[in-house]
């Protein structure tokens, strides 16, 4: 498992709970081409995405976990982003 660390500037507005609920949308089997950087040729776009947990570290570091049957190109970053 390899773990990135990266920063970025959240809505504050949004509170840890609607993000948690946001996340839970993605569980499950889905074509995921949307959260692709690029069309997939050649890749099935379908995942299986089993845990998405929005973990809040303290009042300023939210720690997202992942895990899914496999990842198309910066699906990850995309999703988040939309949460």
């Amino acid at each position: 498992m390899h773990c990135v660390e990266q920063e970025g500037k959240f809505n504050q507005q949004q509170s840890v709970t609607q993000r948690r609920q946001a996340a839970q949308c993605f569980k499950g089997s889905h074509d995921f081409t949307q959260f692709a950087n690029t069309y997939p040729f050649g890749i099935n776009p379908q995942k299986t995405l089993t845990r998405f947990d929005v973990i809040e570290v303290d009042s300023h570091l939210l720690q997202l976990e992942v895990e899914a049957s496999g990842f198309l190109y910066k699906m990850v970053r995309h999703m988040v982003r939309s949460i």
